[in-house]
């Protein structure tokens, strides 16, 4: 889910930071005179708060102002916001001054975010411009703006123009997350009204079960019907990093510990072995017992380089000390299954995949246990991520399918 065009229709940031203060303060006037502003000027930013997101935040008495439900909802998500914001102008500014992040959060604008946002995620200030359907000048002149105040050189010459540099490129990475915290609780208010719009996006790596996703996603539909799920099928690499930019709430699969990044936690579901795997009437599935020595005689459909099954299949063959043909390497599980469907091939996947990931009518797995360690299957998330209740839910559905999988499994290996 690209952010830079959906910034638009979020609240402004001056508005934002005027009903975090009025609820930090207790009232209108404590928060006019911590910003250095009327309190006209104040009540009319939350009153236009309030008609942004169709709620009121605040009941106005006497002694003050005290939040609603809907504003403690929304609360939640401007105290994250502002939050990561500081932290961020902490790790990416290396501001000296203790007080620098504060002051440079607090001048921050959404044109600025959005800009610096539209540039990472277009690549150039013209591409940018061009999503936003906007001129150039004005992506150039807020992202600009934030340079000088952060004095930290943010953008550079690409051959398509002009682009971010890695630390411009790490402080849009975090914007966005940060940014995200007000798209969930808008999300969490329309809910509170009655009115639910739930959004989920799930990172599904290429070798997870998919049917156990499936089962929990209906599981989940079948309470949210007015929820949408968006499921993205890529390799972990690609997959982490949408998670690390917001635009995933989540990866299932295998996990890594630890996670390729620090601000990364996995959690495993369940174990998923390794499997060396052939088509139904294969002549090895014949044999009363098969020995590593057997593997020889066949050709093998090798995972590329680099993928964590080549790995482990390199280890087998050191080893049991074989000497493997393989004439045919590639990423892709659709091409592998085909092969295996077709030929006396032979190849490693994981146990689930070709068990519950719907290939377990064309292919068997010999009885030849790999002397590997089982994968791990579950869930990747941000560290520090902040679940909506449908979220919740689907996690919680999820680890169900998962469990009574599990429990199968282990019946199956003890009768």
């Amino acid at each position: 889910m690209q952010l830079a065009a959906d910034l638009a229709f979020l609240p402004s940031l001056r508005r934002l930071r005027a009903f975090d203060h009025v609820a930090s303060a207790g009232g209108l006037n404590a928060a006019a005179a911590t910003l250095h502003l009327s309190q006209p000027a104040i009540t009319n930013a939350v009153r236009a708060l309030e008609s942004d997101v169709g709620a009121r935040l605040f009941d106005r008495g006497a002694t003050g102002s005290s939040l609603t439900p809907a504003g403690h909802v929304l609360r939640r998500r401007t105290t994250r916001l502002f939050s990561q914001v500081e932290a961020t102008f902490h790790g990416v500014a290396g501001a000296s001054q203790p007080d620098a992040p504060k002051r440079l959060a607090a001048k921050l604008t959404g044109t600025q975010i959005r800009s610096l946002i539209a540039i990472w995620e277009s690549g150039s200030f013209r591409a940018a411009a061009e999503r936003l359907q906007c001129s150039q000048p004005a992506v150039h002149r807020p992202a600009r703006d934030l340079e000088r105040s952060l004095k930290v050189s943010l953008f550079r010459k690409t051959p398509h123009g002009v682009g971010l540099t890695r630390p411009g490129a790490e402080l849009a990475r975090r914007l966005s997350i940060a940014m995200r915290e007000i798209v969930s609780g808008l999300e969490e208010l329309t809910v509170l009204a009655g009115r639910p719009q739930s959004r989920l996006s799930v990172g599904s790596l290429v070798l997870a079960p998919k049917r156990l996703l499936a089962a929990a996603s209906q599981n989940l539909l079948l309470r949210h019907p007015d929820a949408h799920l968006e499921i993205r099928e890529d390799s972990y690499e690609e997959l982490t990093r949408l998670l690390r930019s917001g635009a995933l709430d989540m990866v299932f699969g295998a996990v890594r510990d630890p996670p390729l990044y620090d601000d990364l936690s996995a959690e495993g579901f369940f174990n998923d072995p390794y499997a060396i795997v052939c088509r139904k009437d294969h002549p090895l599935t014949q044999r009363a017992r098969v020995t590593p020595r057997d593997l020889t005689a066949y050709d093998w459909i090798l995972p590329t380089v680099g993928l964590p099954r080549r790995t482990v299949l390199e280890e087998i063959i050191t080893q049991w000390r074989l000497h493997l043909r393989g004439r045919i390497e590639t990423t892709s599980l659709s091409t592998i299954v085909a092969f295996l469907a077709e030929s006396d091939r032979l190849s490693l996947l994981s146990h689930d995949f070709f068990l519950v990931g719907g290939a377990s009518d064309l292919l068997v797995a010999l009885d030849l246990r790999v002397p590997q360690p089982a994968r791990q299957v579950g869930l990747t998330t941000r560290r520090d991520w902040l679940a909506t209740d449908f979220q919740n839910d689907f996690v919680s559905a999820l680890r169900a399918v998962c469990a009574a999988r599990n429990g199968k499994r282990s019946d199956e290996h003890n009768q």
